[in-house]
């Protein structure tokens, strides 16, 4: 009887619209704080995807390591990040979204990657 309570009232609460949950903002510092590179970049194209939410890749070229070896200046960057429109539906978990209009727009981007090259937590960072 209480399982199906609290089954019930998980139920309600998804059906009424959008579920966002995020981690600790601890979580998300250690991420920028252990990322084993940390790059700036300039952006020279951002792909939306057909149905967001989804990942939109980001091209550009590194203008600043400012941590590890894996990137010199002037390499060339293919980023997968995290990207929404408004509309969208959202999905639980522990993911930043960008919104497509805003990263299209910004000129330069903050990587924090792993040394896959991959962005650790979501952790790309907007710049002017």
């Amino acid at each position: 009887m209480r399982l199906g309570l609290v089954v019930g009232v998980l139920l309600a609460w998804v059906a009424t619209g959008p579920v966002h949950a995020r981690m600790a903002p601890e979580i998300y510092a250690k991420a920028r704080e252990t990322a084993p590179n940390v790059i700036v970049l300039e952006v020279s194209a951002v792909e939306a995807p057909a149905h967001p939410p989804e990942h939109c890749r980001v091209q550009g070229k590194v203008v600043t390591v400012e941590r590890g070896s894996a990137y010199t200046v002037g390499d060339a960057v293919d980023l997968q990040v995290p990207c929404t429109s408004k509309g969208a539906p959202l999905l639980v978990g522990g993911t930043i979204w960008q919104d497509i209009s805003a990263l299209k727009a910004a000129r330069r981007g903050r990587a924090y990657l792993d040394t896959a090259g991959t962005i650790v937590q979501s952790q790309y960072q907007l710049l002017p």
